[in-house]
């Protein structure tokens, strides 16, 4: 009886095993899928109403929550451009390999861009205009 109760058991485990590996697999090859995507600012906010624009074709703008879809994209390598007024522009390679991907981009503000710029120096403690040129 326990051995019955052991094979039985070692059985289930590997149809189980097999399964999983069947379904890794599968959601790892794939001619086409919904590429989906994420754009932050440097502060972890949302970008909503950004430019995606992929192997320089433009694509969907990004949602209130910063999301965006692109529907049926082959896989392989592709270039992603994100656009949006008051941020520098991002350019990105990627690889789209599995179908559960989800790309996240991080825009930076020119106002964080200044602010970091500002964080920067102050911490090299670089010599001020009047410190260098006014002796």
């Amino acid at each position: 009886m326990k051995k019955v109760l052991k094979l039985i058991v070692i059985g289930l485990a590997l149809s189980f095993s097999s399964c999983l590996t069947k379904d890794r697999a599968a959601s790892m090859e794939f001619a086409k899928a919904p590429l989906f995507g994420m754009v932050y600012d440097f502060d972890n906010q949302p970008c909503s109403g950004a430019l995606i624009v992929l192997d320089d074709e433009e694509g969907p703008q990004t949602d209130i929550n910063g999301r965006f879809v692109i529907g049926y994209l082959p896989s392989g390598e592709h270039k992603v451009q994100v656009k949006k007024e008051g941020y520098e522009e991002l350019t990105a390679n990627f690889k789209f390999s599995s179908k559960n991907q989800v790309l996240y981009l991080k825009l930076i503000s020119f106002t964080q861009l200044l602010r970091k710029t500002e964080y920067a120096l102050e911490k090299k403690r670089l010599p001020t205009f009047q410190q260098v040129y006014c002796l």
